[in-house]
């Protein structure tokens, strides 16, 4: 069996506001976001007219991921397929993609 090589296509980190912001364009095979030690609330992470947790069921709420979690391995071709939003102005979200 080949096992292909992957690279790591980019890196680095993106200041989260409180309304949906679309990530840059990264072209990737694979995708890791990590929630920054620091943050002061949670970040959300989804697809486009996502929001935060607001105690109603909807279909648009983000994957949230907690001060210091990080979402675990995601398929995607590009960064620009995610969202991100979080409950504090300033709080950050890092990424790293292999292609």
């Amino acid at each position: 069996m080949i096992i292909p090589k992957l690279l790591i296509a980019g890196n680095g980190e993106l200041q989260v506001v409180t309304s949906a912001t679309l990530c840059p364009t990264l072209p990737c095979k694979l995708l890791k976001f990590k929630a920054s030690n620091s943050n002061a609330g949670n970040v959300y992470i989804g697809k486009s007219g996502l929001t935060k947790v607001d105690g109603t069921t909807d279909t648009t709420t983000g994957y949230r991921l907690e001060p210091g979690d990080d979402s675990g391995w995601l398929p995607v071709a590009n960064l620009n397929k995610f969202y991100r939003i979080c409950d504090n102005a300033g709080d950050a979200l890092t990424y790293i993609a292999l292609a």
